[in-house]
C-alpha cells in the first residue's frame, strides 16, 4: 500500500482554477450553440410552416404547434445545463476565494 502525497494548497487552487476555466469555456460554447440553433431554426420554422400552409392549411398550425415544442424542449435543454454549470462555477469562485484567503464572492454577497 502506498501513501499519497498530499496537495498543497497552492496545487489544490490549481486544479480548482483548471475546473473553473473548463466550465466557463462549456458555457461560452452552449450559448455559442444556443444563438446558432435559434439563427437556425426559426427562419426553417417559418419556412416550413409557410411551405405546408400553401398546400394544407390545417396541417400548416399542427406542424407549426409541433415544431415550437420541438423548440422549446431544445431551448430547456440547453438552458438546463448552463444553468447547472454556472451553479458549479458559483461553487468554484466560493471556494477558490475561500483557499486564497480573500473576501467573498459577489454571489455570496446577494446571497445574504
Amino acid at each position: 500500500m502506498t501513501v499519497q502525497p498530499s496537495m498543497s494548497t497552492n496545487d489544490k487552487v490549481q486544479a480548482l482554477l483548471f475546473e473553473y476555466n473548463s466550465l466557463r469555456t462549456e458555457i461560452m460554447q452552449r450559448n455559442s450553440v444556443f444563438n446558432q440553433y435559434c439563427v437556425i431554426s426559426v427562419p426553417a420554422t417559418v419556412a416550413a410552416t409557410t411551405l405546408v400552409y400553401t398546400a394544407f392549411p390545417p396541417a400548416a398550425f399542427i406542424l407549426f404547434l409541433i415544431i415550437c415544442s420541438l423548440l422549446y424542449f431544445v431551448f430547456r435543454l440547453i438552458e438546463f445545463d448552463t444553468l447547472a454549470a454556472a451553479t458549479r462555477v458559483r461553487e468554484l469562485e466560493t471556494k477558490i476565494n475561500e483557499m486564497a484567503g480573500d473576501s467573498p464572492n459577489f454571489y455570496d454577497a446577494i446571497r445574504k
